[in-house]
């Protein structure tokens, strides 16, 4: 009898439609015997990410023979005649008939194959009775087999060196591209010793750069046919209304409508090229990603914040010359350079911008993308943000124009603003050519350690003319002061630094109960035991002065720590039985951590009332009387 069995059938991706299969004759190319020497080569090949190596590995072992023919009315035709008298004949395919074809290629292009008679494709040694036997072959390259021979077109042709240092694509070439541009070097590059013995050849690459795919908001692939496409045009030029908004308007985003997180059906803002690369580089593009106009947003404002950021430093750098006020801080020899800093704390952001700058740059030469995005914009937020800006803010504005430590500030500002220019401009370079454009024209120094080292500046006509900073860092310290030098010096910053956040825990709390606005409306005291001379040792070294247990009596003023806090007075002393009208306090142990059993404390912390009178001028409490100035502001306006 006769029965019917539903059974599973190709069908293509794209038409949606069964495949008819056929038999027909193909050519081969037999990969077997490069297989061994395909995979060792890969040996030699720096593969990212590393899981890559053996998902490429195991593709070449299994493979035996490459189908290199295609039926196709389009590619490159293999050169190849039939006989028309014995179709079992060998198929006429010699050097000669291939370097005439390829001449005739090279003069008319490839489609010379398919307008000219066959008889004008054979060279013209043959007899005109030869050719007559003969009739062009309609088969194509596999167009693997054409890509996969670019390294020789683009490269050795061309007298470029090979190998290639990189190639990139996607995780599907790894059957495709990678693996049949290996197999053509490793065999057209081989060659016979003295002892008739073929050594095969190497790889046309120094690396592979492996990435995944950018999917939709929901992680689904993006398909025309589902309407979940979203383009780079739409992300950069934006779509609908939010187009007409703007991404960037006033530095807020325009958050998208639409159906789903990600679908190509919502309106998408004009971010600018710019949040699209930065968005690139700060995602794992070695797997699958998915885009949706939440993570953009989120991207745009780290973009926003990095660009605050340097409007910041060069707003602050309008009356900075580079060649009257960064060599107070140089002393340059042969090899390295040695820059001295007023304070601490200049030193400290110093050899941080140094150490980030080293670690970004190692890890963009390692295409560790997303790490060099990471320790960029911890740099700005934790380091320049949150600490640096808020602490030298009263410097910048109120002390002498010229004073040794506004400068000091002001050449951290300004190794900052050009070092991070110069290493997002990769990434960044439309916001960075227009800080460059807004900058002095004086501080458009090509190369600023050539600078340091021979005083020649020269000047770029854009950022694109910077050299890459210095990988090297330099050599960072504070000029010498009367403070303790004989210390661990991460060790004691760490100490500085907890101390600071255990400072802003207190001022919370007098902030909640009304007592204080702004942080400089309090005074610290920090009253230390006879176990805290790790933590007394870590304060003389930031502030510069004597360590406190050299003193008799009476409390130590410690103004690094006071501008460290952001507070009008810091204190250090062994006891202190003074009455203030308001205060809160806490303890703290020898690392300047907030501990809540006394007994585990080195130190009590007070924030209090302020001792004396709130400065008209810088409007901390260090005046003899409110509405008066203080000695520091009195001081800078006599000498304007």
């Amino acid at each position: 009898g006769r029965d019917g069995v539903t059974h599973s059938y190709p069908y293509d991706w794209r038409a949606k439609k069964p495949v008819i299969t056929r038999t027909t004759m193909q050519w081969f190319a037999d990969v077997g015997v490069l297989q061994h020497s395909a995979v060792k080569a890969l040996e030699d090949v720096n593969m990212m990410p590393k899981v890559s190596t053996g998902r490429l590995s195991a593709m070449l072992a299994s493979r035996q023979r490459w189908c290199i023919s295609r039926q196709r009315p389009w590619g490159l035709p293999i050169p190849v005649f039939y006989n028309k008298e014995d179709p079992r004949a060998p198929p006429l395919i010699t050097e000669e008939t291939v370097k005439y074809v390829s001449s005739v290629f090279a003069e008319e292009g490839s489609t010379a194959w398919w307008q000219r008679d066959t008889a004008d494709l054979l060279p013209p040694t043959m007899s005109a009775e030869e050719k007559a036997k003969y009739e062009k072959g309609r088969d194509t390259l596999d167009v693997w087999f054409d890509s996969g021979c670019t390294w020789n077109s683009v490269l050795r042709e061309r007298g470029l060196p090979t190998p290639s240092d990189l190639v990139l694509e996607g995780s599907d070439q790894h059957r495709g591209w990678f693996q049949s541009s290996l197999l053509t070097s490793v065999a057209s590059t081989s060659a016979v010793d003295e002892d008739g013995k073929r050594e095969w050849g190497g790889a046309p690459y120094r690396a592979i750069y492996t990435h995944g795919f950018v999917l939709d908001g929901e992680g689904r692939k993006m398909s025309k046919s589902v309407g979940n496409v979203v383009s780079p045009q739409m992300v950069v030029n934006g779509t609908g209304d939010a187009a007409a908004s703007g991404g960037g308007k006033k530095g807020k985003g325009v958050k998208g409508k639409g159906k789903g997180k990600g679908g190509g059906g919502g309106k998408w803002p004009a971010y600018g090229a710019d949040v699209l690369r930065w968005w690139a580089v700060s995602v794992d593009s070695t797997r699958d990603v998915a885009m949706s106009r939440e993570g953009m947003e989120k991207t745009f404002e780290n973009v926003r914040r990095l660009r605050n950021t340097i409007r910041y430093l060069l707003g602050n750098l309008n009356d900075f010359h580079p060649a009257d006020h960064l060599p107070g801080f140089v002393s340059a020899g042969d090899e390295s350079i040695k820059l001295e800093f007023e304070r601490q704390l200049d030193a400290y952001v110093a050899k941080r911008l140094f150490s980030t700058i080293h670690t970004s740059s190692s890890d963009l030469s390692s295409l560790l993308f997303p790490k060099y995005a990471a320790s960029l914009t911890s740099f700005v937020s934790a380091d320049l943000s949150s600490l640096y800006f808020e602490a030298i803010k009263d410097r910048l504005y109120a002390d002498e124009r010229d004073g040794k430590s506004r400068r000091s500030a002001q050449a951290v500002l300004y190794l900052t603003y050009d070092r991070l220019v110069r290493v997002l401009t990769p990434s960044l370079p439309h916001l960075c050519e227009d800080a460059f454009q807004h900058s002095p024209v004086y501080q458009r120094i090509p190369d600023l350690e050539g600078f340091l080292k021979s005083g020649s500046m020269g000047e770029a006509g854009t950022v694109m003319e910077y050299t890459w900073p210095s990988t090297s860092e330099w050599e960072v310290q504070r000029s010498q002061h009367n403070g303790v030098n004989d210390v661990d010096e991460d060790e004691a910053m760490r100490r500085v630094l907890n101390m600071r956040d255990s400072v802003k825990r207190v001022l919370e709390k007098s902030r909640n109960e009304g007592l204080v606005g702004s942080s400089t409306d309090a005074d610290v005291t920090l009253q230390v035991d006879t176990n805290a001379a790790p933590l007394e040792k870590a304060l003389s070294w930031f502030d510069g002065v004597p360590v406190l247990g050299s003193t008799t009596s009476g409390a130590v003023e410690l103004p690094a720590l006071a501008e460290l806090s952001v507070t009008s007075s810091f204190d250090v002393s062994k006891a202190d039985d003074r009455e203030w009208e308001w205060k809160h306090a806490t303890y703290v142990d020898a690392n300047g951590n907030t501990v809540d059993n006394e007994n585990d404390a080195a130190a009590r912390l007070i924030v209090h009332q302020p001792k004396g009178g709130k400065c008209a001028r810088c409007w901390r409490w260090l005046a003899p009387s409110s509405g008066a100035l203080c000695q520091r502001c009195s001081d800078v306006l006599v000498q304007q």
